[in-house]
């Protein structure tokens, strides 16, 4: 690894217990979430609130590098939502529900990731890994937009919104102050959120939008790795017919190890 300690916010939520025992062994971690608790019963992951500034700053002194995953969960801001069936984002949500989510998104994902890249600056961290989503794109709609490189990002809806705010902030932080930032346009990531089964593989587009769980692991350790100083990367697997431009990730190492297709889900060789 290039870096020797690494500062991660969102530790518990469903994307970080997934990917950080991949790297517990590689790097050392100092994991934080909203709530207290524990990484595989080893790591123990701090509770930390992103708009608590102060704590912050003081919390990443001594990390070299920072990889942010904390987002406001849509779960969270659904009543009586049952975890075993899929949501559609604010599509399944009351106007109430859908302006308490906004809200929220708005607290961790502008005025949090504000302080996030400030306090990392502060702090003397070297490399911020800034978690985005392929939603910032995904306003397009049109999968043959979509696989062209260089698209103009349109993102698909609030959320996407705040997402491209911290690409352009981290930008800003990396152009102003020489902060070395890699920034992620997550993918779906499989097989966690909302892919219960391989029924929606049936659809072209939603089989280019996937990130398998190893590639997701693969490119954050290309992130740590890599020399260069900034970036945006789209962060999925292949897709069958159709897929994101890797070329540009491919520039820090990325090699994606799985393809979507109809048929299922498999080892690219």
């Amino acid at each position: 690894m290039k870096f020797k300690k690494l500062f991660v916010t969102g530790a518990l939520g469903a994307l970080g217990v997934r990917i950080l025992p991949a790297l517990k062994r590689e790097i050392s971690l100092d994991l934080t979430d909203l709530r207290e608790g524990s990484l595989d019963g080893e790591v123990p992951v701090s509770s930390l609130d992103l708009l608590d500034f102060d704590r912050l700053v003081e919390s990443m002194k001594g990390c070299d590098s920072v990889l942010h995953l904390a987002i406001a969960s849509v779960r969270d801001f659904i009543d009586n939502s049952d975890p075993t069936m899929p949501i559609r984002l604010t599509q399944d949500m009351t106007d109430a529900e859908t302006d308490r989510f906004h809200r929220a998104t708005l607290d961790v994902n502008v005025t949090g990731v504000y302080n996030l890249f400030e306090a990392a600056r502060l702090a003397g961290v070297e490399r911020v890994i800034y978690m985005s989503s392929i939603t910032t794109v995904l306003g397009h709609q049109d999968t043959e937009i979509l696989a062209r490189p260089g698209i103009i990002p349109k993102p698909f809806d609030f959320y996407a919104v705040t997402k491209l705010f911290g690409e352009h902030l981290g930008e800003l932080y990396h152009r102003k102050y020489g902060l070395n930032v890699i920034s992620l346009r997550l993918g779906q990531p499989y097989p966690i959120g909302n892919c219960l089964d391989d029924s929606y593989l049936s659809t072209p587009g939603r089989r280019m939008a996937n990130a398998h769980i190893e590639d997701v692991i693969s490119m954050v350790r290309c992130a740590l790795t890599t020399d260069v100083a900034y970036g945006v990367y789209y962060l999925t697997s292949k897709g069958e017919p159709i897929a994101f431009p890797l070329e540009d990730s491919t520039q820090i190492g990325y090699r994606p190890s799985r393809i979507f297709r109809e048929s299922g889900v498999e080892v690219i060789s």
